[in-house]
């Protein structure tokens, strides 16, 4: 699907206007809203690869995490309309954060404009592969017995994994100490050195800590089969039943109030035509 856009992208490109012809003509800058080794992070990067490989331009990824993402996500809006600053969001930064957020620096409809997503994945609830317990029962069941003493961790207020795990606690029972960070790799760094029990992540870049035993996974909060983790199931248990977690990622260019420029309404037709290839 990545592959798809970066194709599109630059079949785009080539059509007869001098405007498109020469565009990109410098490197590309993509602001992250979240730390590097995150699924955000992984999604922007290789989306940026497959941008370099069909236009010749570098593609510099720029993580800016902290604030749920709202550090990022101003800086997008702020920036030139020009084409040559994107944006990398998920769904927390774009729908989520101005329903929570006291102050917003940007507005999300006015400063931020959607290109395309990116794609979608589920959340996992994963756990430290020491504590005794290897099913969600039994986790609820641990986290039941020490009220106040478990803790999860997430990217902030208001990600897709804070409000995960509020969901959980509220549907099991639980009282879990919310750990801020800021991003998905420190936190998971956290959960693995067993300074936090608990969080939910998108698995893609941390696979491998499951495969070497050091992670968990006890549920996912999808109702979809996930091939890639034949060895879990999505959740029968009550308190995951039915939750639908599935942050997705998305390509975004400054707006300015909506007056888009030559080059942002360029880049704009090119990826928009590939919107529907990210639906599985």
């Amino acid at each position: 699907m990545i592959r798809a856009l970066a194709i599109l992208i630059f079949s785009c490109a080539t059509t007869p206007s001098a405007l498109a012809q020469s565009y990109p003509a410098k490197p590309l800058k993509v602001i992250v809203s979240t730390s590097a080794g995150g699924i955000t992070d992984l999604a922007a990067r290789i989306f940026g690869a497959h941008v370099t490989a069909k236009s010749g331009q570098p593609v510099v990824i720029e993580n800016r995490p902290g604030a749920s993402g709202n550090i990022a996500m101003d800086a997008v809006a702020k920036a030139t309309p020009d084409g040559y600053t994107l944006g990398v969001a998920n769904t927390g930064n774009i729908v989520i954060n101005p329903y929570l957020m006291r102050y917003m620096p940007y507005d999300p409809l006015n400063d931020l404009l959607p290109v395309a997503p990116i794609g979608t994945v589920p959340l996992f609830l994963v756990i430290n592969a020491n504590l005794p317990a290897v099913t969600l029962a039994e986790f609820i069941a641990y986290a039941k017995a020490q009220p106040d003493k478990v803790s999860y961790a997430s990217a902030g207020v208001g990600t897709t994994p804070d409000l995960a795990a509020h969901e959980l606690s509220r549907r099991a029972g639980l009282k879990l100490v919310f750990v801020p960070f800021r991003g998905t790799a420190p936190a998971v760094a956290a959960v693995l050195g067993g300074d936090v029990q608990v969080t939910f992540v998108s698995m893609g870049p941390h696979m491998e800590f499951v495969r070497q035993g050091k992670l968990r996974v006890l549920a996912a909060a999808t109702p979809m089969r996930v091939p890639y983790l034949p060895m879990c199931r999505r959740s029968q248990s009550r308190d995951l039943r039915g939750s639908r977690y599935r942050p997705g990622s998305r390509c975004l260019l400054p707006a300015q109030r909506r007056r888009r420029s030559s080059i942002s309404s360029t880049a704009m037709c090119a990826i928009s035509p590939a919107m529907p290839m990210h639906r599985r």
